[in-house]
């Protein structure tokens, strides 16, 4: 088995959270690495449904942080009834704003409704709240 050292040396860094735009197809096969490092982030995330051509906004700040939340909703899972509703196939990953490590979910929450008014996904895209 190759060390850490010698896979990040093939990988690559994790990139710059404001540069990330994953697709379902690309989140399944990202490094081990990279996905240990999103586990830490806190902070809003995007997903855009190309098919529906709409957005949802979403925070993470619980287990496994952004990383576990996209897991979920690639699994239909979590409480995002308009989300579980299309093909998660469709699905393009970002990240609006990063939370520090240490921000609580009442802080987080507050950014994501910022967000969420911002990009009007509650009337017209696939927020329900």
């Amino acid at each position: 088995m190759e060390d850490e050292g010698e896979a990040s040396q093939l990988v690559g860094r994790l990139p710059d959270p404001r540069s990330i735009a994953f697709t379902t197809k690309t989140l399944r096969t990202i490094p081990r690495s990279w996905a240990e490092g999103m586990a830490q982030w806190r902070g809003i995330y995007f997903i855009f449904d190309r098919k529906r051509n709409m957005g949802y906004v979403g925070a993470a700040f619980g287990k496994d942080n952004i990383w576990g939340r996209w897991n979920e909703h690639l699994k239909k899972g979590g409480d995002a009834k308009k989300l579980n509703e299309c093909d998660p196939e469709d699905f393009v990953f970002s990240i609006l704003e990063h939370a520090a490590r240490d921000a609580d979910k009442k802080t987080v929450e507050a950014l994501e409704r910022s967000w969420k008014v911002r990009l009007h996904t509650i009337r017209y895209g696939l927020n329900d709240n």
